[in-house]
């Protein structure tokens, strides 16, 4: 018989089937199954290969995979895949879901999936979660487990809830756990590795943390005098901390007539339309209607224009755009949306975009980059930009190498 028929009988499902079924006709003992184990035992395949067991090829493999499937299913192969999956720190988050359960089901109080869920958090270095009912509700399940298992972080992420504050600034449930001291001893026992932090108060400033980069979190109106006294404990406590975003949740003017007569509105670089007039800043995005500026317009150098109305050209204001974007002195530069110059100039804004609507947004275009001076950015190159918000910062007069954000 010839080679290639021999390897008919494994590859081939009916006659490897056929094969099999014979085998256990003829029973263990029987000469054809020995023989069988012979060429087993002589082809190796009885042993796993040796790259199998290497822990670093493991690892390597997994990060073709999720987390959780590495977890699940890599961990079940052998010991030394069980130890290269726990000790491979990943760099995602765990997913949220985790910590959304009902602590009276069963298979949770067999305690097996707190124990999953401590030797799965373990392989995180960054954690993101919030503050909802159902997690504040196993508050003393879910925190010790975090807490006692969740180390050398990078990221830190603890925030309100979605639709957990109503338009009038109230919130729509009670929180009636210790998470900010929850927050301050977790972070603290994460201090020589974290970098980024958010969190639902502005509560660490007295946390020294050597290697933070970035800082977030929720403003309300009665910690707006707190904030403005320790943002510079903030900054001493931590010397290399770069952004610092705050979430304001409403009372905007008052905010912002307080930050104007502080000594640390020169850090404000970038902020939301809605502060707009209110404060000198640099950096203004979110911009779906063009408006001029009633205060602080020859201060602002880009705009973040994210509501483009293609098909309606002559809408949000763009019928006097030539005398709005002029109001800005000083701009410098300005995006449109995901579009770049070349997409309007070569009117390649999309099929959907009737070629009268394409002509009107190049002309325009034209006009701001050739007669106005200003040019047309890719978004990245503004929004969230870090080396430009801090490059602003210290060009307009901060000592500390530190930009300030408001949304």
């Amino acid at each position: 018989m010839k080679f290639e028929k021999v390897l008919e009988y494994i590859y081939d499902d009916e006659k490897r089937d056929e094969m099999v079924l014979k085998l256990r006709r003829a029973g263990e003992n029987s000469e054809a199954a020995q023989t069988l184990k012979k060429i087993i035992k002589q082809l190796r395949l009885n042993e796993m290969a040796k790259y199998a067991e290497d822990t670093i090829a493991v690892q390597q493999i997994g990060e073709f995979f999720t987390p959780e499937d590495r977890f699940v299913i890599f961990r079940l192969v052998s010991k030394k895949w069980k130890f290269a999956v726990e000790t491979c720190r990943v760099s995602g988050f765990p997913q949220e879901e985790l910590f959304l359960f009902n602590p009276h089901d069963v298979h949770i109080q067999t305690d097996g999936y707190l124990n999953f869920l401590r030797k799965y958090l373990r392989i995180f270095r960054n954690i993101k979660f919030k503050l909802s009912p159902n997690f504040v509700s196993n508050w003393n399940i879910l925190t010790p487990i975090i807490y006692e298992n969740m180390q050398n972080l990078s990221t830190i992420s603890l925030t309100y809830p979605d639709n957990f504050f109503t338009p009038d600034g109230h919130t729509t449930f009670e929180i009636d756990v210790p998470y900010n001291e929850f927050v301050s001893e977790f972070i603290q026992k994460n201090h020589q590795t974290i970098t980024h932090v958010e969190t639902p108060r502005f509560n660490i400033y007295d946390l020294s943390l050597e290697n933070l980069h970035f800082m977030a979190f929720t403003l309300k109106r009665p910690a707006i005098d707190s904030f403005i006294q320790n943002f510079p404990v903030a900054l001493q406590n931590n010397e290399n901390l770069k952004i610092i975003e705050i979430n304001l949740r409403n009372d905007i003017e008052i905010f912002s007539r307080k930050i104007l007569s502080s000594n640390i509105k020169q850090h404000f670089i970038t902020g939301d339309v809605g502060f707009l007039g209110l404060l000198p800043l640099k950096i203004v995005t979110g911009v779906d209607v063009l408006a001029q500026a009633q205060n602080f317009s020859d201060q602002v150098l880009y705009l973040d224009i994210c509501g483009i109305p293609y098909e309606d050209p002559f809408e949000e204001g763009w019928s006097d755009y030539q005398s709005i974007i002029s109001s800005f002195p000083n701009l410098r530069g300005i995006v449109l949306n995901t579009h770049t110059a070349e997409h309007f100039i070569n009117c390649e804004m999309g099929e959907y975009i009737d070629m009268e609507s394409q002509y009107i947004w190049r002309d325009r275009v034209l006009y701001i980059t050739e007669v106005l001076k200003i040019e047309i950015l890719d978004r990245d190159e503004v929004y969230r930009n870090v080396d430009l918000e801090l490059r602003l910062a210290k060009e307009f007069g901060c000592t500390e190498d530190c930009a300030i954000r408001l949304y």
